[in-house]
């Protein structure tokens, strides 16, 4: 058997509780340790038992208890399933019956062992079922959720402890969208604009608010700037910049860049990122959009993604053979210390898929496109041969993630922090 005691140091958003102040409107983290106890019995064929004993401080106050079944079919992989029953003992040590939480999970581990360290990337998927009532507008009965995890452990030689630093990402795919419907009881204002009457009107600040509530750790809005945008408060804003000057006007209209420039530069918003859909009327603009971007004070990234054909606008899709030259030349810019939102790995996958080596689109099903009327979808052309001339990278970026790249993670990692 095998006992770990760990502290957890808060200084990832996984181990920070994180807490909406709604007068200031801003989105604030609150340290908390976590004291847990883990035994695993082996048995032959690669099959472990294991019990396990969480407690957490505030200002989550909360325990957990797992019984799980583990099998290692490769040393590097580990598959689990589990059952976890929660307590929120905040409130739950006076009343369980409310504050009990079951949960069933099936997670997928690849870990590597480096002397003391153990570094591992986990996927996985769970249920997660609330034996109280719950305000359905904001909150499911039963939740479904895909949890991502970076994981490093340090075993002190000579003691059974460990000290543990994680990352951790959960993403509820079946997020209740009764909320945000009842948004449509009343006027929806455009969201680019604010309302004069704000009691009468509903802006994009309130579907902010509603996805904070929900759970959402970081929200993005993209805009084509073409309006003032300091009003609203996202965590961070991607600015649509197709070429710089004239052929974003090419792209966007006439005098679309002045007014891209001049919203930017008014709006003081500390973590603007543009993003070019690189086509066949800009793509002689991408060197120059590369310097505006490194150069521009108020721009922290850029990223890359190429126009996909859908149906009347073929004629802007780029030639396989000249995507994938674009594509490295991108390459040596990051190479060069470009601020690339793209990672390597994720443009790499999406040269190999520009000239036909591979099929991008598989792992695309975690998208989940919700539309005003309460209808939700995956990407249109999911599934479909509109895979092979996608072009956008956040195909690539996501089959990186699902081949535990590294880079790509990083990537992730700081983007949302």
């Amino acid at each position: 058997m095998k006992l770990f005691l760990s502290l957890l140091l808060a200084i990832f958003p996984f181990v920070l509780s994180a807490q909406t102040i709604t007068e200031s409107h801003t989105h604030t983290t609150t340290p908390e340790a976590h004291l847990f106890a883990t035994f695993v019995k082996s048995f032959d064929h690669g099959l472990a038992l294991t019990f396990e004993e969480e407690i957490r401080s505030a200002p989550s106050h909360r325990a957990h208890t797992t019984v799980a079944l583990g099998y290692t079919p490769i040393p590097y992989l580990n598959i689990y399933a589990g059952y976890t029953l929660k307590l929120y003992g905040n409130q739950g040590w006076t009343d369980p019956n409310k504050y009990l939480q079951h949960r069933a999970n099936v997670l997928f581990t690849g870990q590597v062992k480096l002397g003391q360290w153990n570094l591992s990337l986990r996927e996985g998927v769970m249920l997660d079922a609330r034996a109280g009532e719950v305000d359905k507008r904001v909150k499911n009965q039963v939740d479904f959720t895909l949890r991502s995890r970076l994981q490093a452990v340090y075993s002190i030689p000579k003691t059974p402890l460990g000290i543990v630093a994680k990352f951790e990402i959960l993403n509820t795919l079946n997020a209740p969208v009764a909320y945000i419907n009842s948004l449509h009881n009343s006027t929806l204002h455009n969201a680019t604009q604010q309302p004069h009457n704000a009691t009468q009107y509903h802006t994009i600040n309130d579907l902010i608010d509603a996805a904070l509530k929900i759970g959402f750790f970081s929200i993005t809005v993209t805009t084509n700037a073409q309006q003032d945008f300091s009003w609203i408060r996202p965590q961070s804003i991607w600015v649509s910049m197709d070429g710089v000057g004239e052929y974003h006007d090419r792209v966007r209209g006439e005098g679309s860049f002045a007014r891209l420039e001049e919203n930017i530069r008014k709006s003081g918003f500390k973590h603007i990122c543009v993003n070019m859909v690189v086509n066949s009327l800009n793509y002689e603009s991408l060197d120059a959009a590369m310097e505006y971007a490194k150069n521009n004070p108020a721009i922290e990234q850029i990223s890359i993604n190429f126009h996909t054909p859908y149906p009347g606008t073929e004629y802007l899709m780029l030639a396989p053979e000249k995507k994938a030259e674009l594509i490295d030349k991108v390459l040596e810019y990051k190479k060069k210390g470009y601020p690339i939102m793209n990672s390597r790995s994720g443009l790499k996958l999406m040269k190999r898929n520009a000239l036909g080596e591979i099929k991008l689109g598989k792992e695309c099903f975690v998208t989940n496109f919700i539309y005003t009327d309460g209808s939700r979808s995956l990407c249109l052309g999911y599934g479909t041969e509109q895979c092979r001339v996608c072009g956008f990278c956040m195909a690539g970026e996501m089959a990186s993630v699902f081949h535990f790249k590294l880079d790509t993670i990083l990537s992730g990692f700081k983007l949302r922090m």
